[in-house]
């Protein structure tokens, strides 16, 4: 079997590899302390697609496999990045396969809960510190809730965008927490993974540790991503 990425993850493998060197140096790194967030660099990540690449085609997007997603958060971690990008794509897989419209443009910035909110919040929201809106697990519902006048930002030693959000009234319901928002755990598990583990190697003083994950069991990756829009 034959594990090496094909000629057309090659070059999505060149494409990010080359985009990060040029808009996460360490510098770059540093001065998105502490919140973890480099705007410029998030917008330029919107210009290529980032988000629209990980919906399914039938959704409107290119129809990236997790493989492909697994294979740019590489070179996030390796970038140390600071850039919500898996939060932006897990959710987005998510709200496409609940049926709901996804603005494939990552305008509004929307991120997942990891955990289900409990007497009105959700703590430690990835990215919940610069998101527009998060998709949050309350009973068996899911929420998407807007962010702003929301968050209370948590400060962390990982340097991350992390938020307590207080639900409060207004949220609209876009589903059900069942099977296929535990799939997005399972997917934001494995994209993580692979970005930690780079991370991890870095030898930076700018060296990031997300937080801990929850447990889900992981999902295999399948697919070839057919498109690539604004790279290089």
């Amino acid at each position: 079997m034959d594990l090496r990425p094909s000629p057309e993850q090659e070059q999505l493998i060149g494409a990010f590899a080359s985009l990060y060197a040029k808009e996460s140096p360490p510098e770059r790194v540093r001065a998105a302390e502490p919140l973890g967030f480099d705007k410029a660099m998030w917008d330029r990540l919107l210009e290529t697609g980032a988000v629209a690449m990980a919906v399914a085609e039938e959704a409107g997007g290119w129809g990236a496999s997790l493989l492909d997603l697994e294979l740019i958060a590489e070179q996030q971690g390796r970038a140390i990045a600071a850039a919500p990008v898996i939060e932006a794509q897990v959710a987005a897989r998510l709200l496409s396969r609940l049926g709901v419209g996804v603005a494939l443009d990552g305008r509004p910035l929307v991120t997942l809960a990891l955990r289900p909110a409990r007497d009105g919040v959700a703590t430690l929201v990835p990215a919940g510190a610069v998101a527009d809106e998060a998709v949050i697990a309350v009973g068996d519902r899911l929420l998407l809730v807007p962010l702003e006048g929301r968050r209370t930002p948590v400060e962390n030693l990982g340097g991350q965008p992390l938020a307590d959000v207080h639900i409060g009234d207004g949220a609209a319901t876009v589903g059900t927490a069942g099977p296929e928002l535990q799939t997005a755990l399972d997917e934001w598990m494995v994209l993580t993974a692979g970005d930690d583990h780079l991370r991890r190697d870095q030898r930076d003083p700018a060296h990031h540790h997300r937080p801990s994950r929850p447990g889900p069991s992981p999902v295999k990756p399948s697919g070839t991503l057919s498109h690539h829009r604004g790279l290089g």
